[in-house]
């Protein structure tokens, strides 16, 4: 049964991408613009993922609390718990970089959680500024 539906899907995508060119040839698109556009896929696909890792590495070096949503911290930080190194500026860095290279690299994250962490740091970072100027 599953060699039949992997012939099945090898099958319809030989089909699809007949269909393709079949539809292109009829629109009079040349086979070099055709093959332009798949260069330029895989160009864009090996830049989002390279932008993607970069994301990676800048909260595994720069900012270790920056990983994950930010609200759970910030939540057990309000309740008494104290979580090391959230709200520190190297977090803020890499929480911000980390998600603007996540949404740039194509990645479905929510924006909710990020920007309450990174709202927490600039809160913390302000009243610890603050704190030592008075």
């Amino acid at each position: 049964m599953r060699a039949q539906h992997s012939a099945n899907h090898e099958e319809v995508m030989s089909t699809t991408w007949l269909c393709v060119y079949h539809s292109m040839m009829r629109a009079k698109v040349s086979l070099c613009v055709c093959v332009y556009i798949y260069i330029y896929v895989y160009i864009y696909m090996c830049v989002c993922v390279c932008v993607s890792n970069t994301q990676v590495v800048i909260t595994l070096f720069v900012g270790p609390a920056a990983a994950g949503s930010g609200i759970p911290d910030v939540k057990a930080y309000l309740n008494g718990i104290d979580v090391p190194g959230i709200f520190y500026l190297s977090t803020l860095v890499a929480k911000l970089t980390g998600s603007i290279a996540a949404v740039a690299g194509g990645l479905a994250i929510g924006k909710e959680g990020p920007f309450v962490h990174a709202g927490a740091c600039v809160a913390a970072l302000v009243s610890q500024v603050r704190a030592r100027l008075v």
